[in-house]
């Protein structure tokens, strides 16, 4: 007969491994106690199909309904697929898993050192001083671990390997090991791993809800413990910022007009250097009047939300018009170094370097400008610090009101940038300069 939910979550571990028929050979397993009394699914099948074939089980996942989980329900449409594969082919079902198929070897299949490689060409907000670093972590770490040779899409959130675990649970025991011995390496190889498949997703290799390290990793007591530990970036009093604008119009150390003009935008915005420096001219709607910065360079964002939208203001507008004069025909707003032909955006350490030159070397830095940001809208411009935040792209990090409050505030978060924007050339901001 065949099973059911409840049938299912009645079955009670004991001593022994349990083996429970379904229909059409799909089999659910109940684990012994003193393995954990865990229940999964299992396929019985016989290759070639008859008496004479050999038997085999062909494992589909554990019985749940969380990521990586299987229902009843998944489990049986799961099953169907693998048979319907396995008549199409004419193979085991079990050569599925092991990657044996059509695709394995076509030109649409992509390896994880090719996706590795497009992070490093296309995608890297990492600067060339410290891309070696990374490459070296790719090599020794990710390599090993993951296979270069490995298809991408084999790498993909919930996809089931022969041992039974999903991507997404390889990713995070790889990652937890790490952290254990090396924590400082183990946030790089989380934030490279975000950046390889979210750039694999843009390039429509994997999905885009797939991305195995989609989500944040480290538990809520790692995070406390970075915290404890993190420095945090200093920021500039509302006096001061008066001062900084007196050097940045003189420009003493002549910086270039692209990072000067990544710095304005960065000031009228708030938002994080990876999110100005990589900004694409595609990204901006004129006819909205919006510039909208895609989830890939947003931090703690998931590839497939919606972009975050940015209102222009006439000062942006009159920001992008002299950009656009310098990079026109560009790709990127703010345009870096070309190599080897190949278009690269501003350099995310250009600003800091600029800030330095003026003066600011271990006093201030872009990142600060964010902090700085968000105090002084709420001194000047009265700005609710919840539309601040919303409109600097944090996150909100009260769950409740993640659930309930669906409303983005818009006409609140235009509000606030045209006043800051107001704000900073009261301060002494100037446009005209680059």
């Amino acid at each position: 007969m065949p099973l059911s939910d409840s049938k299912i979550r009645s079955l009670v571990p004991g001593d022994k491994r349990r083996r429970v028929a379904d229909a059409d050979g799909l089999c659910v397993i109940v684990e012994p106690v003193h393995r954990g009394g865990g229940i999964s699914f299992v396929g019985r099948f016989r290759f070639p199909p008859g008496r004479q074939g050999k038997q085999g089980d062909y494992r589909i996942g554990v019985y749940g309904r969380g990521v990586g989980q299987f229902s009843l329900k998944a489990a049986r449409e799961e099953w169907e697929r693998v048979r319907t594969w396995s008549r199409e082919n004419q193979r085991p079902p079990t050569d599925l898993k092991k990657g044996w198929d059509d695709t394995q070897n076509s030109a649409g299949v992509h390896t994880f050192e090719e996706a590795c490689d497009a992070w490093d060409r296309e995608y890297s907000g990492v600067s060339d001083k410290n891309k070696p670093e990374y490459r070296r972590l790719i090599k020794h770490q990710l390599f090993p671990e993951f296979g270069a040779s490995t298809n991408v899409k084999h790498l993909e959130w919930d996809y089931v390997h022969p041992d039974g675990r999903t991507s997404r649970e390889w990713v995070v025991k790889y990652l937890d090991r790490t952290r254990k011995r090396a924590p400082t390496s183990a946030d790089k190889q989380e934030t490279l791993l975000r950046q390889i498949f979210a750039n694999a997703a843009r390039n429509n290799w994997i999905k885009g809800s797939q991305n195995p390290a989609g989500e944040q990793i480290a538990t809520p007591k790692q995070k406390k413990e970075r915290a404890q530990t993190r420095t945090p970036y200093p920021d500039l009093e509302r006096d001061e910022v008066f001062e900084f604008f007196k050097a940045f119009n003189a420009n003493a150390c002549d910086g270039s007009v692209i990072t000067r003009g990544a710095l304005l935008l960065l000031w009228m915005t708030g938002l994080r250097v990876d999110c100005v420096a990589g900004m694409e001219w595609s990204e901006v709607d004129y006819d909205e009047g919006v510039w909208l910065v895609p989830p890939e360079r947003l931090k703690q964002w998931e590839v497939g939300e919606e972009g975050h939208k940015v209102h222009l203001t006439d000062p942006m507008k009159d920001l992008l018009e002299r950009m656009g004069k310098l990079s026109g025909g560009e790709r990127f707003v703010f345009p870096g170094r070309k190599q080897s032909g190949v278009p690269k955006h501003l350099n995310r350490e250009s600003p800091n370097t600029h800030i330095s030159n003026l003066g600011y070397k271990g006093r201030f830095q872009a990142h600060g400008i964010r902090s700085t940001v968000r105090t002084l809208t709420q001194e000047v411009c009265g700005t609710d610090d919840f539309v601040a935040a919303l409109q600097g792209a944090w996150k909100v990090k009260d769950p409740i009101r993640q659930i309930y409050d669906r409303n983005s505030h818009p006409d609140e978060r235009r509000d606030h940038l045209i006043a800051w924007s107001d704000a900073l050339l009261d301060f002494g901001m100037d446009i005209d300069l680059i």
